[in-house]
C-alpha cells in the first residue's frame, strides 16, 4: 500500500494505474489546439515563432518521429536546427533535454 498526501493508503495497482494514464496515455496533459498541421510541423512552427509554451507542450504530447520532423522534403532542419539558428538557447537546451531529438550534426 501507497500512502497519497491526505494519508489514505492506495493498493499499488491503483498507483500504478495512474502512473500510466499520467505518463502513457497522457490524459493530464492539455489538448492540443492546433488540429490543422501535424504535431511535427506545429513544432516547427512554435520553434520558429519561439513560442515555448507551444513548443513544451508539443514536445510533453509528441512521440521521437514526430519531434524530429522536418521543413520540408529534403530539407532536413529539425526543430532543433531551428532553434539553434534562432540562437534560442533555452528551446535548444530544452529540446536536447526531452532526449526526442536526434543529435546528428549537419550544416542545414
Amino acid at each position: 500500500f501507497i500512502l497519497n498526501d491526505n494519508m489514505y493508503l492506495f493498493p499499488r495497482e491503483e498507483k500504478e494505474q495512474w502512473i500510466r494514464a499520467k505518463y502513457e496515455q497522457k490524459h493530464f496533459l492539455a489538448p492540443l489546439q492546433c488540429l490543422d498541421l501535424s504535431l511535427g510541423q506545429h513544432l516547427l512552427r512554435a520553434t520558429a515563432e519561439e513560442d515555448l509554451r507551444t513548443v513544451i507542450l508539443l514536445l510533453a504530447h509528441g512521440t521521437r518521429e514526430e519531434v524530429n520532423e522536418t521543413c520540408g522534403e529534403g530539407d532536413g532542419r529539425s526543430a532543433l536546427h531551428l532553434a539553434c539558428r534562432k540562437g534560442n538557447v533555452v528551446l535548444v537546451q530544452l529540446l536536447i533535454w526531452v532526449n526526442k531529438c536526434h543529435m546528428v550534426l549537419r550544416q542545414a
